[in-house]
């Protein structure tokens, strides 16, 4: 029973650890793109706050 769980635990730590991966690099390839439509919707708000 223990040696299944620490089974179970290996493949969801290792699971996690992919997922972990595919998220981070999701993150560095939307903040790539993202950062610039963060500065014209920055710019699109001062120009909203002025009418």
């Amino acid at each position: 029973k223990l040696n299944k769980l620490k089974n179970l635990l290996y493949n969801n730590y290792r699971a996690f650890f992919v997922f972990f991966f595919l998220f981070l690099i999701l993150v560095i390839y939307i903040n790539t793109w993202e950062f610039p439509l963060t500065a014209l919707m920055a710019q699109a708000g001062k120009k909203m706050r002025f009418y």
